[in-house]
């Protein structure tokens, strides 16, 4: 099996009407977002660059915050600027997938069933 592979059973094994699939799916993919290492070096330069670049308005801890901003910091999630939207490292999307996956599969049936 090679990693395309691996990744579409992953994938498949989420969205899975048994819900026993999809909970050892999550839990190979916790596993195996913490194996596998990421190749962030020339993203993280990059993003680096383009961070010491930002404007100086973007960088005032006085600006108002946006509502995605306002939920990003309830989450526990690193802020971001829209130049810095695709900067995020690989920990930082896994962890918001995450999050974001366990809130729909606990609150995702109420909200179609109130519906």
């Amino acid at each position: 099996m090679n990693s395309n592979e691996f990744w579409d059973e992953i994938r498949r094994g989420l969205v899975d009407k048994d819900s026993l699939v999809r909970k050892q799916a999550l839990y190979i993919l916790r596993i195996s977002l913490d194996i596998f290492p990421s190749s962030e070096n020339d993203a993280a330069q990059q993003c680096s660059r383009r961070r010491s670049a930002a404007l100086p308005a973007q960088d005032k801890p006085n600006t108002a915050m946006t509502k995605r901003e306002k939920e990003a910091r309830s989450l526990g999630i690193r802020e971001t600027s829209q130049s810095d939207e695709n900067c995020s490292s690989r920990k930082d999307r896994s962890k918001v997938f995450l999050l974001l996956y366990e809130m729909l599969q606990e609150y995702g049936t109420h909200l179609v069933e109130a519906a």
